[in-house]
């Protein structure tokens, strides 16, 4: 059968881990070469969302139904665990751009809402609690300590950032 559509770019792997992706119709997450034969089903994805990463204890993150979650399934396959969901009695829409931060403990999401302009928001994986941290379209953590935010005005800043507790330490340059 012809190979499946890849939805969306990969997902950049952690030391050692394939290469993840998710490809459809019916959308599934897979890992390996890029190439039906060659990767592995992890888990059937009932709506796809933006962006997905890996994180350090082997465990994928990817927003699945339309955005309105974010799940979480181990490198072997297995059942997705549910990480959060969004809030209507918040206005959330969706979240996008997942980037697992390097203690295992968060997450950074792109969370957009019904009015206004997106949010970067931190997800704290012990308390459950979600934090915005700043408005933003995407952002990354840089290994030097900083927090990296593309802004909608075309504008990217950077921030001293402190992964542990999930605060901003700095202001944007």
């Amino acid at each position: 059968s012809p190979a499946s559509p890849t939805l969306g770019p990969p997902f950049t792997p952690a030391d050692g881990d394939p290469l993840a992706f998710v490809t459809g119709f019916p959308a599934v997450l897979r890992a390996g070469a890029p190439r039906p034969r060659a990767s592995r089903v992890l888990a059937p994805v009932p709506a796809f969302g933006s962006g997905g990463r890996w994180g350090e204890e082997g465990r994928i993150y990817y927003p699945a139904d339309l955005g309105r979650s974010v799940m979480r399934v181990h490198r072997d396959g297995g059942e997705p665990v549910l990480v959060a969901r969004v809030d209507s009695t918040r206005q959330e829409l969706v979240f996008r751009w997942p980037h697992v931060l390097p203690n295992g403990r968060g997450l950074l999401l792109t969370r957009w809402r019904r009015q206004g302009a997106p949010d970067i928001v931190h997800l704290d994986f012990d308390s459950g609690r979600m934090r915005v941290l700043t408005n933003g379209l995407r952002a990354w953590y840089l290994g030097s300590g900083h927090l990296v935010v593309a802004r909608a005005e075309g504008v990217v800043s950077a921030m001293r950032f402190d992964a542990g507790s999930g605060e901003i330490r700095g202001r944007a340059v």
